[in-house]
Formats: C-alpha cells, structure tokens, sequence
C-alpha cells in the first residue's frame, strides 16, 4: 500500500492522465488498491469531466479489483457535486456483481435529486435479478410526479422481476395515464411478460374496481394468443351485465384468436344482441377466431 505522500502524486498523476484515453487504458490496465483509492478520491474532484471519467474507469476495472465495489458503494453516500449519480453508473456498468450496493442504492430512490435517483434506478436495473428487493420501492415510483423517474422504474422492473402481481396490476393502471410515452412503456413491459402475466391479468380481470378490469381485459388484448388460459374467464366477461366489460372481453377474445374457439357459441348468442356495439364485436370476433367459417 502506498503511503499518504504518494497516494496524493497517484492522484494528481491520475487526474491529468484520466482525460488522456491511452494513458487511461494505461490506468486500467495497471490499476493497484492503491489506483482504485485515488480514482475514488477524484470522483470528488470539482471539475465534472474528472468525475465521469473517474467513475468509467473504475467501471472498466470493475471487480478485477476486490476494493472496487465497496469503494463506490461508500462513494454513494457523497453528496457534493452529484457524486452518487457518478458511483451509481459506474455500478450499473459492472451488473450483477455490485449486488452489495443494492440497499443503499434502494435508499437513494428517496433522494431529493432527481438526477440520482434515476441513476440509482439505472443501476438496479443492470444489476438485475440480484435487486429483487428493489421491486417494492420501485413499484412506489410508478407514480412519481416526474415522468422521466416513472419510465426509469418501468424499464428497471422489466429487468429485475417484473411478473409479481403488484407489479402488474400497477402497469395496468399506467395504461390510462394522460402521458402517451407512460401507456406505450406500460403496454411494451405488458407486452414482454407475455403469458407469464396471465395469471395475474385473470384475477385482476375480476377487480371490483370496473377501470382495473377493463385495463386488466385490456392487457390480455394485447398479450394476445399466449393469453389462452384467460378465455374461460373472458367467455364469462362476455356476458357481464356491464356494457363495457362485454365489449371488452369480445375484443379480448378477438385477439387471442384461434385459441378461443371454445368462445365461438357465446360469441355467435351475442350476433343476437341488443346493443349494436357488441353485436359488431362478436362478429369481428368470430371472424379472427374462425377464419375460415
């Protein structure tokens, strides 16, 4: 280990060579404990480009050097000149193996700056799997006032644990919000869990609350054909004394198409009914479900 004296060169020598990019492969290349310490010393630095550069180069040398992760783990809880946000994209570029950030990255999805905290998000979505514990406070962000905060938490549920029923049922809500870009990452994340969201589309599907259904129905709409194990449920929605629900449910099956058939003798009752909107679905249904009738 070298002593204070020589750190303090270390770091000087590091802050002009990190802005030159041979001599920071160099660096990352080489690097000692001793590196590592003054290249978190400079994430401090005033000046922002000696902090970015900082941050990549202990992402590049990552956990080929054991004080890495804990170095930038203590870096989290700097508050001057956005350093956390500096740390954070640096453990979202080393993934998985900075697990050990993952309760105090948790901490700083409260945090006042929204640039950190969107940060923080960035970098338990890239670590993954690892950040299950994550899923509550994230699902919480789903209705942050800031719109960039809110589609951060989309993203990064999609790639920690996105199948939980919290999980779903709040991006079923999302699927009525005013923000356009909101309701296409809702629909996208929907759209990935595919049938693994099923099950828990069906029992949201039943909701007391009449707008979760219709969004819950809405969400089988767009899984489409891998949503089979719903048409049981949506065969009896389709006969739901609520106007809405039916209509749903028709365009529901609608989409899952061949895979409904067993729908078809309901949706053919339905060619009879009153209301002419349901009436129109059940045909459009039947055409998608049997196509060749």
């Amino acid at each position: 280990m070298k002593n204070g004296s020589t750190l303090r060169t270390t770091k000087s020598t590091l802050a002009f060579n990190i802005l030159n990019a041979d001599a920071a492969l160099a660096v990352i290349k080489s690097a000692t404990t001793a590196d590592v310490e003054a290249l978190v010393q400079l994430l401090k630095h005033e000046n922002s480009e000696v902090r970015k550069t900082s941050a990549k180069e202990l992402a590049n040398i990552g956990p080929t050097v054991k004080e890495v992760i804990p170095a930038l783990i203590q870096a989290l809880e700097y508050e001057k000149y956005g350093v956390p946000s500096d740390a954070a994209k640096a453990l979202a570029e080393i993934g998985p193996e900075a697990k050990d950030a993952v309760p105090i990255l948790i901490q700083l999805l409260e945090h006042l700056d929204t640039g950190i905290r969107i940060d923080s998000i960035r970098a338990l979505a890239e670590i993954g799997s690892e950040a299950k514990n994550a899923v509550p406070p994230l699902v919480q962000l789903l209705g942050d006032q800031d719109v960039h905060v809110r589609r951060s938490a989309i993203q990064a549920l999609q790639q920690i644990d996105i199948e939980r029923l919290e999980v779903v049922e709040t991006l079923i809500y999302l699927l009525g919000h005013w923000d356009v870009g909101i309701r296409e990452d809702a629909i996208r994340a929907l759209g990935e869990i595919g049938a693994n969201a099923v099950s828990s589309l069906i029992q949201l599907s039943e909701h007391d609350n009449i707008n979760t259904r219709s969004r819950s129905i809405e969400a089988l709409s767009k899984i489409g054909p891998e949503a089979k194990a719903a048409v049981p449920v949506l065969i009896q929605l389709s006969t739901n004394e609520n106007s809405g629900v039916r209509i749903d449910a028709v365009k529901a099956l609608a989409e899952i198409g061949p895979a409904a058939k067993e729908a078809a003798p309901v949706l053919r009752q339905l060619l009879e009914h009153l209301n002419s909107d349901i009436r129109q679905n059940a045909s459009i249904a039947l055409g998608k479900i049997e196509p060749e009738s």
